[in-house]
């Protein structure tokens, strides 16, 4: 029911009443908050993707065709806006994070992961380990830091990325050995 309703008045926002968006998002408006918590983990931060996410809906939704999916699209908006500070942050402490990799677990491809406390305290990674984080591709390199720099689950990195389970867990997987080819080298 709520889709259902959601689609309508998305379908309003669409044809140009403005209005619709506040009414989405009191029907909506929690999911949407949830979807950018759940990537950032900071309430503050979530806000800020919250709003950027309604800015973006508001300015494309003349573009969705679907309008039975709306809120799919809606709350991967938000989601991809949540992505967004987070890489932007990324970029910004992108040499701390890195830093805090522990190239052990993740040569041995065991589930172990680095805790916070460890995080805040390690010294930082070898040059090579460095290099051969930033040779993989964007979407491994963040389920490989999400799992072992933040100790995330594949559900939640899962969720986070928008894919599944399973192909999280085999990224994850590849993205180990790759690891330990480029380690090896």
């Amino acid at each position: 029911m709520t889709a259902q309703r959601c689609g309508e008045l998305f379908e309003e926002l669409a044809g140009g009443r403005a209005s619709a968006l506040a009414d989405i998002y009191e029907l909506v408006g929690k999911q949407m908050f949830f979807a950018a918590y759940n990537v950032l983990q900071d309430y503050h931060l979530a806000q800020d993707a919250l709003q950027e996410g309604l800015l973006q809906i508001y300015n494309n939704a003349s573009t969705v065709r679907d309008y039975k999916s709306s809120l799919k699209w809606m709350l991967t908006v938000i989601r991809n806006a949540a992505i967004g500070i987070l890489r932007k942050r990324k970029e910004d402490v992108s040499d701390e994070v890195e830093r805090h990799v522990d190239d052990v677990a993740l040569k041995n491809g065991t589930d172990t992961y680095v805790s916070v406390s460890a995080v805040e305290n390690d010294t930082g990674m070898t040059d090579s380990m460095s290099d051969a984080l930033s040779r993989l591709e964007e979407n491994s390199r963040q389920i490989v830091i999400f799992k072992a720099v933040y100790g995330y689950s594949h559900k939640e990195i899962a969720s986070i990325l928008g894919i599944s389970v399973l192909s999280c867990q085999k990224k994850y997987q590849r993205a180990l050995k790759q690891l330990d080819l480029y380690l090896a080298h």
